[in-house]
């Protein structure tokens, strides 16, 4: 076993529980995108030594100056297209469901980071109150595949800040 951090960002698991266990896509969605803007504010914090002088309000401001500070556009590019989903829904009054047509995007670009390891036969497992229950990608809805998505995309962008560290602006602390 290694002292090595996988993660140093605090996911809100309740959040993604509740995003998951809702029947309103547009709530998944806007829990999702809170906790991925959690993410990114995180992932910035770690390299900037005042990150609120940067002035990045937005999940795209945020996105965009991560890729102009090096990142590779494809570790981004899942947090950019849950940000697109989210403007969807908030900017078009015919958007107010997650369809089936909005994940492949999203699922190769997850795959894309994680070296294709996610297959349609993905069995999710969660524990509940002592009970056990299981389904596979391919059988949840689409508002399951993306908050399954979306906690993956989540993960893989708080986790840059750990790569970030030797090219933080920070000072080394004492």
């Amino acid at each position: 076993m290694t002292d090595e951090t996988v993660l140093d960002f605090p996911i809100d698991v309740d959040r993604l529980t509740r995003a998951m266990d809702t029947s309103d896509d547009i709530g998944s969605v806007l829990r999702i995108h809170l906790e991925l803007e959690r993410a990114l504010t995180h992932v910035v914090a770690a390299i900037l030594p005042l990150p609120e002088k940067a002035k990045l309000n937005y999940p795209s401001q945020k996105i965009n100056f991560l890729l102009a500070a090096g990142i590779p556009e494809f570790r981004l590019k899942p947090a950019a297209i849950i940000n697109s989903i989210r403007n969807g829904m908030a900017h078009r009054e015919s958007k107010d469901v997650i369809e089936e047509n909005d994940l492949p995007s999203l699922f190769q670009a997850i795959n894309v980071v994680i070296a294709n390891r996610l297959t349609e036969e993905f069995e999710l497992v969660r524990h509940r109150n002592g009970a056990q229950t299981s389904k596979k990608y391919k059988d949840m809805s689409p508002r399951e595949k993306f908050c399954f998505l979306g906690s993956m995309a989540i993960a893989v962008t708080a986790s840059l800040s750990n790569e970030l560290k030797s090219a933080s602006a920070k000072p080394p602390s004492a």
